[in-house]
């Protein structure tokens, strides 16, 4: 997780528990709760960002 925050811009990085709950669903019937979410502005960013 420093990793990712060292190569991506703070204001892209939610980690509030309030944040990663609302992320947390998807179009299944599960959830995950994620340790952190990545926002990504282009496809850019979004192909930088995949892991």
């Amino acid at each position: 997780m420093n990793e990712v925050k060292e190569n991506i811009p703070s204001n892209q990085i939610f980690t509030s528990l309030s944040d990663r709950h609302s992320y947390s669903y998807d179009a299944s019937f599960g959830t995950f709760l994620p340790d952190m979410v990545i926002q990504v502005k282009n496809k850019i960013d979004q192909q930088e960002f995949t892991i």
